[in-house]
């Protein structure tokens, strides 16, 4: 980790709120994506709470959202604490199509899939290679996973 994404976060975890360049932006945008990926809830939250004006929707370079990667590796906290902020974009999509749904399902997260659906994710959207949620969970044999996912 560089010193300056250290500083914010130690900044972050004591409650202190920076606001205004791009680049303190970018940083804050960093660790709340990081956060998310690997199922820092309490970071999560915190960064939530001291930095309000957080993009809960901002994208990494491939254009995954904090929520996206939460529900690829399964982080249902996460998940669920995302769900709760206003802003969130339950069908945003990567450079490449993928919904968060279609993270979750791809991967057989059950609850992730569930939340998601109960927030409104569509069953229905297709990414680049035409693939619908149902379709990345068929093609791992995610059986469960289909039958909530199948679009009637």
């Amino acid at each position: 980790m560089n010193k300056k994404l250290l500083l914010v976060t130690l900044l972050c975890v004591t409650g202190y709120t920076i606001s205004g360049d791009d680049q303190t932006t970018d940083l804050y945008d960093s660790i709340f994506l990081d956060a998310a990926k690997n199922g820092k809830v309490q970071e999560l939250n915190r960064l939530l709470r001291a930095h309000p004006n957080i993009d809960v929707n901002a994208q990494d370079s491939d254009g995954y959202t904090a929520l996206m990667l939460a529900a690829y590796n399964g982080h249902d906290d996460c998940v669920t604490s995302l769900l709760d902020h206003p802003g969130i974009k339950v069908n945003a999509q990567t450079k490449n199509g993928y919904t968060a749904l279609m993270c979750a399902a791809q991967n057989g997260h059950a609850f992730c899939v569930t939340a998601l659906i109960r927030a409104g994710a569509s069953k229905g959207i297709k990414n680049r290679n035409g693939n619908t949620a149902y379709d990345l969970a068929e093609d791992r044999d995610h059986r469960a996973i289909m039958s909530m996912v199948k679009n009637k």
